[in-house]
């Protein structure tokens, strides 16, 4: 028979335990943190300690000397790694404690660090830094100060334990075990078709818990002799309305099978409606898939675009150069045949020479400068064309690149009669995908010479300038031109949106901008524009990307 006094018993004992391992552990981590700190207290002095023998020997290239001390401070106590490392982050000495119980726990959680500057004050008094001192120790060093004092506390928590759970066993089976054993004892004996003629013993005098739970049974056997009788006459009343609520639950039956019949066909109904409607989700997904590589195929036809114009501009840009260069080649080579034939015919006078060199010289100049300035324009060309093709992350200078995008639409501006100021420092680099910058600049550009500056404008006007935060780049382009309305501004970004189909238009460009800008680069694009008073796009970038 299951005891009730056992099972009470044993959750008290239970919950003493895990109270006990409970304070026993918090008691632990009081310990080990205290060890901790005086740990980092002892790496904090070696530091200050062995500082200035480290430095000296360093200084002095003395790795012996280096080695000595590093040897000394694995040999203290709480040391169990010392790493010394050069300014430039290389390692030049690394070394562990060869006790593998001060070694327990290296490169886990458990290392506790010191990190330091090995400095060296030379003969004029100046600080030079020579590298950085790392003293390691672990969570083992701490466990061997720990052993001693666990072991004595778990030792003196086990015998108080084994002497708590006699005291209480021995009182448990005197007070409640054997008294409710009797009760129970007696309590299975109690026939149940004459429990009014028995009844559990009660003690006299004042009575206690058990006493009260053995009068509390009587009366209760009192009742359920009272209540048997009772339940003969409900049982026969309850029969007569069993019948009657079957008679009407085989009607309900019938009902329900009636029901049942027309949710089926009602539930068949939805499935063929429902096949109706996956056939037409298929089709709509298919016909969105076509969407979605039509959408790719104009914006990679609109990069094509883009590339194509940037090789027109590049041309037309340096065909003024190599025709000036081609000019002067031939100058000069009729210059070279007129003196030879003068030196020939033995008229080449001192005066001829003079003017020929003076000549050739100006002849030179111009053609250094013109192929010169073609090197250029290709050199931009060049870098612009690999970037937006590969479009790989690389460092690059803003100022200097949006000089070379300049550069390669210089036929559309000089037509369009269009001034570009740039405000950007020039020493200020990033590291970014250059070809998404040079097609966002691309577009903008394209957009306020084809869409917001007009030819009747009296000073048409870009400006473009970045600054830079500790984290953060921003990109501000804007222009004079006619602006736009806001029912245009807030479409500006959807694909195929254009306000000049007309012209050629294909609604990608801003589209395109938006989708460089928010998934390629992760930043952020705001738009200011009012009819009349122009565009301004904001563009928050990361430094790195």
């Amino acid at each position: 028979m299951k005891s009730i006094s056992n099972s009470l018993l044993r959750r008290v004992m239970s919950i003493y335990l895990l109270s006990t391992f409970a304070i026993f552990g918090f008691e632990i981590a009081l310990q080990f943190n205290h060890g901790r700190a005086g740990i980092a207290e002892e790496l904090g002095m070696f530091q200050n300690i062995f500082h200035g023998n480290i430095s000296h020997g360093m200084w002095h290239m003395d790795p012996q000397e280096v080695d000595a001390t590093v040897a000394g401070l694995l040999q203290m106590p709480s040391v169990s790694r010392v790493i010394i490392s050069l300014p430039n982050g290389d390692v030049f000495r690394d070394a562990a404690a060869k006790d593998k119980e001060k070694t327990a726990g290296l490169g886990s959680s458990r290392i506790f660090r010191s990190l330091g500057a090995i400095r060296y004050r030379d003969s004029r008094s100046t600080e030079v830094l020579l590298g950085r001192l790392e003293i390691q120790s672990n969570g083992g060093v701490i466990l061997s100060r720990l052993r001693p004092w666990i072991a004595t506390a778990l030792l003196a928590a086990a015998l108080k334990t084994l002497i708590l759970i006699f005291l209480v066993r021995l009182f448990f089976s005197r007070i409640l075990s054997r008294p409710l054993f009797t009760i129970a004892r007696l309590a299975s004996e109690i026939d149940p078709k004459d429990a009014r003629l028995q009844a559990l013993p009660v003690k006299p005098g004042t009575p206690d818990e058990l006493d009260v739970i053995s009068i509390a049974i009587n009366g209760l056997l009192t009742e359920v002799g009272n209540t048997v009788g009772a339940l003969d006459q409900l049982n026969k009343g309850l029969e007569a309305q069993v019948a009657d609520r079957t008679a009407k639950l085989q009607s309900a039956n019938v009902e329900l099978a009636r029901q049942q019949e027309d949710l089926r066909s009602e539930v068949s109904l939805r499935r063929q409606k429902e096949l109706d409607l996956q056939h037409v989700n298929s089709s709509l997904a298919e016909s969105l898939d076509k969407l979605q590589l039509a959408q790719q195929s104009l914006v990679e036809a609109g990069k094509m675009a883009a590339l194509g114009a940037l090789v027109a501009g590049v041309a037309h840009e340096i065909n003024t150069p190599v025709g000036l260069s081609l000019t002067g080649s031939s100058h000069f080579k009729y210059m070279v045949e007129q003196l030879e034939e003068q030196l020939n015919a033995g008229q080449l006078s001192e005066t001829d020479l003079a003017s020929f060199l003076q000549d050739a010289k100006e002849l030179a100049r111009t053609i250094c400068a013109s192929l010169e300035k073609a090197a250029a324009l290709v050199g931009s060309f060049k870098l612009l064309a690999v970037d937006q093709v590969n479009d790989e992350i690389r460092e690059f200078e803003p100022r200097e690149y949006i000089e070379d995008v300049l550069l390669t639409h210089q036929q559309l501006l000089k037509r369009a009669r269009v001034s570009v100021a740039i405000d950007c420092e020039a020493s200020l680099t990033v590291r970014s995908y250059a070809g998404a910058w040079s097609q966002i600049l691309s577009n903008l550009i394209s957009n306020s010479i084809n869409h917001g500056l007009t030819p009747e404008q009296a000073d048409p006007r870009i400006e473009i300038s970045v600054c830079e935060t500790a984290q953060e780049l921003t990109l501000v382009y804007q222009d004079n031109g006619q602006g736009m309305s806001e029912e245009t501004a807030k479409k500006i970004y959807d694909p195929f949106f254009t306000t000049n189909r007309q012209a050629g238009g294909s609604g990608l460009g801003m589209h395109i901008v938006y989708n460089l800008v928010v998934q390629k680069l992760h930043g952020q694009i705001r738009l200011v524009t009012a009819m009349g008073e122009g565009v301004k796009f904001t563009i928050q970038l990361s430094k790195s990307g």
